[in-house]
Order: structure tokens, then sequence, then C-alpha cells
């Protein structure tokens, strides 16, 4: 059993650390001051943060997915449809990463297929750093990747150029699942625009 105060230590834990993007593959139906503090002072110390938007079918809030400053990841099929399970809204969801059959590793040095938004959510941590790890080499001239994204999250008609990059999605015919399906290609090349590099 994990409890508040151990996710909360993990998240200043991780901060204190150095982490730049923290993945969190869990999800509570109320809200918690504590875990918005949390959230709050990682934002501030230029960490991304990168929720699961919860396995309910329905369109539901969820903590820390519905924070402000969190990227909300619902889950899609691997033929790009809404996964039955994955909750869906937009807001808060943001976007969607595959979460049906994905391998991971296993207790006992084993490998298993999971379904659900908490299997989605790390492709997204991925992608993001992914982009730190190219912004970290070739800084932009431009706000960093962290500041573009959560200005995108907490202004809506604001879109700066990392934002941008990361919202490059497949389309997905359902505006429930926000602006799509992730794209890591096109992220990435986006993201490689506007550093410059291409």
């Amino acid at each position: 059993m994990v409890y508040n105060s151990d996710i909360l230590r993990a998240i200043y834990y991780a901060i204190a650390h150095g982490a730049r993007v923290i993945n969190m593959s869990f999800n509570y139906t109320t809200y918690s001051p504590e875990l918005a503090n949390a959230v709050n002072y990682a934002n501030a110390n230029g960490v991304i943060c990168v929720a699961a938007a919860g396995n309910s079918g329905a369109q539901a809030t969820v903590y820390p997915a519905a924070l402000k400053g969190v990227i909300d990841v619902a889950s899609t099929s691997n033929n790009d449809t809404p996964s039955t399970f994955s909750n869906y809204g937009a807001p808060p969801v943001w976007l969607a990463a595959p979460g049906e059959g994905v391998m991971t590793t296993y207790p006992f040095g084993t490998y298993a297929a999971g379904w659900g938004t908490s299997f989605s959510t790390p492709m997204v941590s991925g992608a993001a750093a992914l982009m730190m790890s190219q912004y970290k080499t070739h800084p932009p001239v431009a706000k960093g990747l962290l500041g573009a994204i959560l200005q995108l999250l907490t202004a809506s008609n604001t879109e700066t150029q990392a934002a941008s990059a990361l919202a490059h999605t497949h389309p997905i015919p359902d505006p429930q699942m926000g602006k799509g399906r992730l794209d890591m290609y096109q992220a990435m090349q986006a993201w490689g625009t506007n550093l410059g590099l291409r």
C-alpha cells in the first residue's frame, strides 16, 4: 500500500535530486492540498509533471492529473481509438498515448503486458524527457520547455514553441481525448525546428 506521505516524499526527493520530469501513474478522486503544493513546488523548480487520467471510462476529475501545471494523459488502443477504460474530457485531458498491451517489467525479473493510463503516462513523460535533453544541449532563444508547456496548460490562448512541439499529435476523431495521440517523432521534429537544429 502506498500512502500520500510516500508520494509527497518521493516528489520532494526527486526535485532535490535534480529530476526534470516526474511521472505520476496514479490518481486520487479527492483533492489534496499537500499534493497540489508539491506539484506547485515541482513546477517552480523547473520540473515537468505528467499524470494518468484514470481508468473509470468516464469524464472524471482525478488528482494529480487535474492540478494546474500537470499534463493529464489518457489512453488509446493500438488502433488509435480511445481505450474503453480511459477517463476522458478536454479539459482536463491534454493528450493521449497508447495504453493497451504495453510491455513492462514485472516482479521477480519478468515482463508482462499492462493496460491503463498508468502505462500511457510514461510515454508522454519520456517524450518530455527527450525534449529536455535536447533543450539542455541546445537551449533555445525563447522560453524553455517547462515554461512553454506550463504556459499552454495554464493560459488558454498561449501556444509557445515547446508546448506547440509536444502538441504535434496524431489526430483522434474524439475531441474528449485532448490534442490527440502523442506522436514522438512529430514532437521531436517540431522541437528540433524550434531549437534551430533543422
